[in-house]
Order: C-alpha cells, then sequence, then structure tokens
C-alpha cells in the first residue's frame, strides 16, 4: 500500500476481512510507522494473544497488532512487530 505516515481503515470485505477487528503497525503492509486497522479475518486468528517480536516472521522492530482469523490461531490475538506483507508501493 506504500502509506507513509498516516492511518488507515478497512472495512468489511476490503481485504477479504469479515466483521472482526486487526490493528497492523509498522511496515506490516509497506506502511512507514502509520496505524492501520483491519476489521474482519483478514489474518485467520479468531481471539487469542500471540506476540511476535524481532525476525520472527520477518518483522522487523515496528509493533503490529493483529486481531482477526487469518493463521488459522483459533480465537487468539497476534501482535506483530515489525514487517510482514512488504506490500510496499501498492495501493
Amino acid at each position: 500500500m506504500g502509506l507513509k505516515g498516516e492511518e488507515m481503515e478497512f472495512k468489511g470485505d476490503e481485504l477479504g476481512l469479515k466483521g472482526e477487528e486487526m490493528e497492523f503497525k509498522g511496515d506490516e503492509l509497506g506502511l512507514k510507522g502509520e496505524e492501520m486497522e483491519f476489521k474482519g479475518d483478514e489474518l485467520g486468528l479468531k481471539g487469542e494473544e500471540m506476540e511476535f517480536k524481532g525476525d520472527e516472521l520477518g518483522l522487523k522492530g515496528e509493533e503490529m497488532e493483529f486481531d482477526g482469523d487469518k493463521l488459522d490461531l483459533e480465537g487468539e490475538e497476534m501482535e506483530f512487530d515489525g514487517d510482514k506483507l512488504d506490500l510496499e508501493g501498492e495501493d
């Protein structure tokens, strides 16, 4: 998405989401220090809490919060720190 320090909100099926709330921070979608909110089942999460820091998922130290349903975590909340999808430059 190549955003640079702005806030974006996605709701509904914009990214294949299904109504849960997700927060992305850092370089997760090619963002540079801005906050994005995703709502729906985008990451396959289901409500439990997980924390990823460092290079666990190719992240780079920024803070990301995932709340939804993408990695088949069956009801858990996930927190990602860094840069995950590297969609930099896409809209």
